[in-house]
């Protein structure tokens, strides 16, 4: 517990004391390691990040954040077999979590899975109606789909403008005039 408070403080090496002798403590806690493995992500640790997260994923298999986690750097590391599993399974795990669905969405797409994709999308935006950027991955997603899906993908980018127009920096330039 004091572990957790200390990452949520940002003290980050009183965190990382912590969480190292919870782990010792008591080795069968998977959240410890979870935990652990976001530390090393904060500080651009990938591979203690992996080991870790792989250790908390052994101790529990159905344990959503760490699949969430590990699809996450797949993805960003381009690792797109990897980033579908574990997103997928976040996404089963995690049914609520409108992040997991989105990330699933990029990860089916990374694969091409259009459709696939497109349902992941729709999901996110159902979860959270205010989710900008799962607007804007849907809207980015039918835009390449053809004219028939065209306005629908230029309503869904204007939707995530209207949300977070910071956006702007991140969108191709036709897409913001």
């Amino acid at each position: 517990l004091r572990g957790r408070l200390l990452f949520a403080l940002d003290r980050l090496d009183e965190a990382d004391k912590e969480l190292t002798l919870a782990t010792k403590l008591a080795p069968e806690q998977e959240l410890s390691y979870y935990l652990r493995g976001l530390l090393g992500l904060r500080r651009q640790r990938v591979a203690e990040a992996q080991k870790l997260l792989r250790q908390a994923l052994r101790l529990n298999p159905d344990f959503g954040p760490a699949h969430y986690e590990w699809g996450i750097l797949a993805l960003q590391q381009g690792e797109f077999e990897a980033a579908l599993k574990h997103c997928a399974r976040a996404a089963e795990l995690l049914p609520e979590m409108p992040e997991a669905h989105n990330n699933l969405g990029l990860a089916r797409q990374a694969g091409g899975d259009v459709a696939g994709a497109e349902t992941a999308f729709r999901r996110a935006v159902e979860l959270q109606e205010d989710y900008a950027e799962a607007w804007a991955n849907l809207g980015l997603l039918l835009r390449e789909g053809g004219d028939e899906q065209a306005a629908e993908g230029a309503r869904c980018l204007a939707r995530a403008l209207e949300l977070n127009p910071g956006l702007k920096d991140l969108l191709p330039t036709d897409v913001c005039g």
